[in-house]
């Protein structure tokens, strides 16, 4: 019997974090896998509702944020995971920043690395948006 592919995902520690992803926890099933604000939002910006979209999506999770300051940007950060099953993460240039561990990533200049049990807060320090990355799943 073949041992069932199983990839690393992101698991929300708070309600609106759960939220803003739609899922408890999201599978990181490519690489890169790009995480962002949906500027379509329909609750926040209904004149795009009606306009027609061909481009080519840019993230692979749209997050929803419903807040009055917006921590998310629309290309906010990435997860690449390599052939050896390292993962790591880069901020994609985000406006209020990512921060892995207490410590805010630089935007667009290098990765850090991810690893199992590491805190994933996404826009300023005090935000909601708090992930803890997991690589596996105990027994």
């Amino acid at each position: 019997m073949a041992a069932e592919e199983t990839f690393p995902y992101i698991e929300a520690d708070s309600q609106q974090a759960v939220s803003a992803i739609g899922a408890q926890q999201p599978a990181i099933g490519r690489s890169p896998f790009r995480f962002g604000r949906e500027s379509r939002d329909k609750e926040h910006k209904g004149w795009l509702s009606n306009r027609r979209v061909f481009s080519k999506p840019n993230n692979e999770c749209y997050m929803h944020d419903t807040g009055y300051f917006r921590q998310i940007s629309r290309e906010h950060f990435q997860i690449r995971q390599g052939e050896d099953g390292t993962c790591w993460l880069k901020d994609r240039g985000s406006s209020c920043g990512t921060w892995v561990n207490g410590r805010r990533l630089p935007p667009d200049s290098g990765e850090c690395d991810l690893r199992n049990g590491d805190k994933i807060v996404v826009g300023t320090a005090e935000s909601p948006y708090v992930y803890t990355f997991v690589t596996s799943t105990s027994s």
